[in-house]
């Protein structure tokens, strides 16, 4: 290896950023490229929207949300600094860890829930050793789950958006039952 140090020399394209190009490249003409995209098999430009079920910050209110640090180890950066995506999952179960410590006083030994789905959206990477910030708030309570939902930041730019049902258990059969009333 040489003693020059890595650097991020371009970032990875945005979602649907080359899709007309390849699609060309692969003899598709623009009708049939539109036929693909009313079926969501191919995504738009990042700049327009994208296939699926979007929801990113533009609907996710974040304002009055509980917010905590998430620090990076080294072992989340690769060779050039750049943080694996699958490492951003982690980032979320620890904010949620701490959601539920500091804002409902559950401590992690006490906690009888179990994650029933979990969706993200990438926004962009984390590059270096940034600071990653994790906003997080349960939108509202159901019968025996609720939502809780999850923005990582760094320097204040959102990197991505999350949502995780949690499901609440009885502790002494392990089966949904009702959230506690005093909830």
């Amino acid at each position: 290896f040489s003693r020059t140090p890595a650097t991020v020399r371009d970032h990875p394209p945005q979602l649907g950023e080359h899709t007309d190009a390849v699609l060309r490249d692969l003899g598709y003409d623009d009708v049939e490229v539109a036929a693909l995209r009313e079926r969501d098999v191919v995504a738009l430009p990042a700049n327009r929207q994208a296939f699926g079920r979007r929801r990113g910050p533009t609907t996710m209110q974040f304002d009055d949300a509980y917010t905590t640090p998430v620090p990076l180890r080294y072992s989340d950066l690769d060779p050039v600094g750049v943080v694996n995506t699958a490492d951003y999952v982690s980032y979320v179960e620890e904010a949620r860890l701490d959601y539920l410590r500091d804002v409902a006083g559950i401590a992690v030994r006490d906690i009888t829930f179990v994650l029933a789905t979990l969706e993200m959206e990438f926004e962009a990477p984390i590059i270096d050793r940034v600071g990653v910030e994790a906003a997080v708030r349960v939108p509202e309570l159901g019968r025996t789950s609720f939502p809780m939902e999850y923005r990582l930041a760094t320097g204040g730019s959102t990197v991505a958006t999350a949502e995780t049902t949690l499901v609440y258990l009885d502790p002494e059969t392990g089966d949904p039952a009702p959230l506690p009333e005093e909830w």
